[in-house]
């Protein structure tokens, strides 16, 4: 039996000599979170122990780097439903012995393994002889950055049924919540500082220059005003109030902040994490960011970015709280086929794969800020 069909089968019975390290090569919390869940589906398809070590928040520079335990991020007990978590002990120990380093998506530039062959986005098949052959080797270090387009959706699926938030995230997070909205249905939006792609390598605005989903990987970016941020955001809350999750005073761009929520306050109610001080005392930045994803996971709508790591977290989330399994392929799709499907395919396929459906659980804001830009473009006095 091949070992895609055969996930049921070892989920729960991994050799204890057998471990993988998940090695975390992105910069970013969000994506080193989708490192380690890639790890974990990797470590249960390949019989093995999956060790933990800790992720370090901050490497982006918006904030002090610390490091964050995986209990804080995700519930264990859950996890261990799914791939049995090894010893931290014998994890390190293992470590230290370590010989075989695959990076699936070759971002260090190292040598090519015998037992992984992928590279990046060379041949897909590639990626299933690859865990075929881990068998090969009793310790494997891996970076779960890999463009794996064909895992199946169905042991993605899988995982995810045991990815749960640990119980004092979710205390807080309800506590937050009833702080800023009390009992109402609300709204809630990721703005997005994007200070690479728009900061350091284009000298565009930062919080107003946002990537596009359907655009090429090169594309333009798309800048917007304060305005036309502001109508999106009370148009998607459809009289609602929000809450908004943003790194933008963090960045430096507090002024910008209140601008636009003042700019949505005339017409809604607009809440973060800044209104309710008492939410925030004592915790760490990574902490802040479980909280803000949290309360993002509970509302009613969510306005993202089809490009974020951050955002893909609620998606799933949403869809599967919701028991919607077409909204979860969805997010399954914006997450592994976003980069190929912005290339060269047409923009009807792309829409087709990737965009949500009008009844889904979150919306993408940079389509929706698209749209406002060409109307305000063909009716300037609208």
């Amino acid at each position: 039996m091949h070992v895609w069909s055969n996930l049921m089968l070892v989920l729960g019975a991994a050799d204890s000599t057998r471990v993988l390290i998940p090695r975390y090569l992105a910069l970013g919390t969000s994506n080193n979170k989708l490192e380690l869940r890639r790890a974990a589906l990797l470590a249960a398809l390949s019989n093995r122990s999956l060790c933990l070590p800790p992720i370090v928040h901050g490497r982006t520079g918006d904030t002090t780097p610390e490091q964050v335990p995986i209990s804080e991020l995700y519930d264990l007990e859950a996890l261990g439903r799914f791939v049995s978590i090894g010893e931290a002990n014998a994890c390190d120990a293992t470590r230290a012995t370590a010989t075989l380093c695959g990076d699936l998506c070759r971002r260090d530039g190292g040598p090519r393994t015998g037992t992984i062959v992928v590279a990046g986005r060379g041949v897909p098949n590639d990626a299933l002889r690859a865990v075929d052959a881990l068998g090969l080797a009793d310790v494997f270090v891996a970076s779960g950055c890999l463009f794996w387009p064909q895992i199946p959706i169905s042991a993605y699926l899988l995982l995810w049924h045991h990815l749960y938030k640990p119980p004092a995230v979710l205390r807080r997070v309800a506590l937050a919540r009833n702080t800023l909205f009390g009992g109402q249905a609300y709204v809630s939006v990721h703005w997005r500082f994007e200070e690479y792609k728009c900061g350091r390598k284009r000298r565009l605005p930062l919080g107003l220059c946002q990537r596009e989903t359907f655009s090429p990987v090169a594309g333009p970016m798309l800048v917007v005003t304060p305005q036309q941020l502001a109508d999106v955001i009370v148009a998607a809350a459809a009289d609602r109030p929000v809450f908004l999750a943003t790194d933008g005073r963090l960045r430096g761009h507090g002024r910008l902040v209140d601008e636009v929520k003042s700019l949505v306050a005339q017409r809604t109610q607009i809440r973060e994490l800044h209104d309710a001080p008492a939410s925030l005392s004592g915790l760490s930045a990574s902490a802040v960011m479980e909280l803000e994803q949290g309360i993002c996971a509970d509302s009613a709508f969510h306005l993202g970015s089809g490009m974020s790591s951050w955002d893909w977290e609620i998606f799933y989330t949403r869809a599967l709280r919701m028991g919607d399994l077409a909204t979860f392929e969805t997010a399954f799709h914006l997450e592994n086929l976003h980069r190929e499907i912005r290339g060269p395919a047409p923009d009807e396929l792309k829409r087709a794969i990737l965009a949500p459906r009008p009844d889904a659980p979150f919306a993408l804001l940079d389509v929706h800020l698209r749209e406002m830009v060409n109307r305000t473009s063909e009716y300037p006095g609208s």
